[in-house]
């Protein structure tokens, strides 16, 4: 199958001229009132199309398929490639169902000078930092690890993890980075439907765009927007 799926995105001199066998290993855990067990492995084969330089992996396993890329730029060029994946999917396999379908945004903000966990509510809308913001405790914390769940509504929900990201062994004072992790997603069962998935995906984009917008400060966004950050 991964075969056919690549030479329905253009074969070895495609984008992702590059196919790898992976294998997942799953183990079933049992718990209950004073017991826990856990059963055996079980090995799950499964194909990476990748990039020539690596930067874009198209993984396809059993029961569902993912893109994902560390060279993001714009959504239409994403969203380009998402939809030649579906649609060559769809061509090759004719899955028949969708359970869930989402959309993950892994933003680092880096750069921007901040040496404690405080520091960020110059970036991070303060309902948003929490903890740092306490007049007694907030000198006293070190880093943030928050969830937030989301009913973005239209059956769209929303995990928002987010929090600082400082090295237990940085020395006071050196700079931190700040992790906002959108995962926009819908789960009610429906039939697959190529186009179904490239619209869902576009308004999910649209939401987590927006969210992104909310959770940051008035200058962050005016930094992002201008000139010289592109």
């Amino acid at each position: 199958m991964a075969l056919a799926i690549q030479e329905h995105l253009g074969g070895p001199d495609g984008f992702f001229p590059r196919i790898e066998q992976v294998e997942l290993r799953v183990a079933s855990l049992t718990v209950g009132p004073g017991l826990m067990s856990t059963g055996p492995q079980e090995a799950i084969d499964g194909w990476h199309l990748k990039s020539e330089d690596g930067g874009w992996t198209a993984a396809l396993m059993p029961g569902h398929l993912s893109l994902e890329t560390t060279k993001y730029t714009i959504w239409s060029d994403f969203e380009g490639r998402l939809t030649d994946l579906v649609e060559a999917v769809a061509r090759s396999a004719s899955p028949v169902m969708e359970q869930r379908l989402g959309l993950r945004y892994v933003d680092r903000l880096v750069g921007l000078g901040v040496a404690s966990a405080g520091g960020w509510s110059r970036w991070i809308e303060g309902a948003i930092l929490g903890p740092p913001l306490h007049e007694v405790l907030g000198g006293a914390v070190r880093s943030t690890r928050q969830q937030i769940d989301l009913d973005l509504g239209d059956g769209h929900l929303c995990v928002l993890r987010h929090g600082t990201v400082t090295d237990d062994d940085a020395a006071p004072g050196e700079e931190s980075t700040y992790l906002l992790d959108f995962d926009v997603y819908r789960s009610q069962s429906r039939r697959f439907s190529p186009d179904g998935v490239a619209g869902a995906a576009r308004a999910f984009h649209e939401k987590a765009d927006a969210l992104f917008q909310q959770v940051i400060t008035d200058e962050l966004l005016e930094l992002l927007g201008s000139d010289q950050n592109g």
